[in-house]
C-alpha cells in the first residue's frame, strides 16, 4: 500500500497547493464559515444510474469536499468550493459535477474554477444559461480530473491507485447577495455530461429548471414533494457525510454499500429516516480508503493568509473486519 507523504515533509520541501482561496482582506464585520472545517474534507457518494437504483456500490462518483462561505451574516461575499476527487465507479455514464446557489441568474458574480488550486491557471466560467438560478459547472466530465484514464478508478482492493488533483470553484459576488451560509455544501450535483436535463441532487433539492422532471417515479425511483432522488432501496441516490473522517471509504465495485456498511442496512430494515454514524462500522475486505490514494504533490488550504495542511489522519483498525470512527448526519428514506 502506498503512503501518504508526511505534512512535515511537504511543509519541508515547500510546496504548497492552495485549494480554498478567499480574495482579498475579510472586513472587520465578515467572517468565514467553512463546511466541515477549517482544512477538513467532508464526502460526497453518488449512484448515477438514478432512476433506477443501479448497483448500490455509491461508488460512481466519490468526493470529498470543502466549503469555504465569506459573509457578514446571511449577506455573502464569496464562496469557495473545493473539490478532491478519490473514485470512479461508472463506465456506462458520463457525469459531469456542477454548484447550484439559491440566488437569481441576474445576481452579480465573477465565477473561476483553480485548476490544482492555483488561481494563476483559472478559468472563467460563466452561469448555466436557461436556469433562474446560479448554476456553475466543477467539472464537465469528473473522468478528466484523472486525466481521461479508462475504466473503473480507485474502486479495486489490489489497484491501481490514481490521484486527482483538487480544484476550486470560487465564486465572488461584487455585492454581497443574501444567501443563508449554512446549508454547504448548498446544491452539489451530478448531470449527465451529454444531458444536463438528466440530473441527480440530494433529496432536499429537486433540480434546476432544466431537470427532466418526467424522470421521477419511474424505474425504481419513488420521490415525493418533499424527497427526491430516493429509489425503492431506501436509499437517497446522494449520500452526504458533512463531517471530516479519520479515512474515508466506500465499497469496492459491485459490493451495495449496506453490506459495506452494516449500520445502514439495519437504519433502512427499521425504517429509520436520519440514521447518523451509519459508517461507524465497515466490512474492511470489500472497501477502499481514501488513504490508499496517494496524495497530491502538496495538499493544503490557504486561507486568510494562515496556511493549514489538510488534516488526513491514519486510520485506527480493529481487530477483526470492522472498523469504528466518529459520527454525523447524512440523509435516509424508506418508502412507505
Amino acid at each position: 500500500m502506498k503512503q501518504a507523504i508526511p505534512e512535515a515533509a511537504l511543509a519541508a520541501i515547500g510546496v504548497v497547493l492552495s485549494l480554498a482561496i478567499v480574495a482579498g482582506p475579510v472586513s472587520a464585520q465578515e467572517t468565514v464559515t467553512y463546511s466541515p472545517a477549517e482544512g477538513e474534507f467532508g464526502v460526497i457518494m453518488f449512484e448515477d444510474q438514478w432512476p433506477c437504483a443501479g448497483d448500490l456500490d455509491y461508488n460512481d462518483v466519490v468526493l470529498r469536499v470543502n466549503t469555504a462561505v465569506t459573509h457578514d451574516g446571511p449577506n455573502v461575499s464569496q464562496i469557495a468550493l473545493t473539490v478532491f476527487p478519490q473514485a470512479l465507479g461508472s463506465n456506462s455514464v458520463s457525469s459531469g459535477l456542477a454548484l447550484h446557489l439559491p440566488a437569481s441568474f441576474g445576481t452579480s458574480a465573477e465565477a473561476t474554477v483553480f485548476p490544482q488550486g492555483d488561481p494563476s491557471s483559472g478559468v472563467v466560467v460563466d452561469a448555466w444559461l436557461n436556469e433562474s438560478t446560479l448554476v456553475y459547472t466543477v467539472y464537465d466530465d469528473v473522468r478528466d480530473a484523472f486525466g481521461g484514464v479508462d475504466g473503473f478508478i480507485n474502486t479495486d482492493l489490489s489497484g491501481p491507485f490514481f490521484t486527482a488533483e483538487p480544484v476550486t470553484l470560487e465564486i465572488t459576488f461584487p455585492a454581497p447577495v443574501s444567501i443563508d451560509p449554512l446549508p454547504t455544501p448548498f446544491d452539489v450535483f451530478l448531470y449527465r455530461t451529454h444531458d444536463r436535463s438528466h440530473q441527480v441532487h440530494r433529496p432536499e433539492y429537486e433540480g434546476t429548471d432544466q431537470m427532466d422532471e418526467s424522470l421521477f417515479n419511474t424505474c425504481d425511483d419513488v420521490s415525493t414533494a418533499e424527497r427526491h432522488f430516493i429509489t425503492s432501496s431506501g436509499l437517497p441516490s446522494i449520500l452526504f457525510i458533512d463531517e471530516s473522517l479519520d479515512d474515508a471509504a466506500w465499497p469496492v465495485e459491485g459490493e451495495s454499500i449496506m453490506d459495506a456498511f452494516p449500520l445502514l442496512a439495519d437504519a433502512v430494515e427499521s425504517g429509520e429516516d436520519d440514521p447518523t454514524e451509519w459508517w461507524f462500522e465497515e466490512s474492511t475486505l470489500i472497501v477502499v480508503h481514501g488513504s490508499d490514494i496517494p496524495e497530491p504533490t502538496s495538499l493544503a488550504l490557504l486561507t486568510l493568509g494562515g496556511l493549514t495542511l489538510l488534516r488526513r489522519r491514519k486510520r485506527g483498525m480493529n481487530s477483526g473486519n470492522t472498523r469504528h470512527r466518529g459520527s454525523t448526519l447524512t440523509y435516509l428514506d424508506r418508502p412507505a
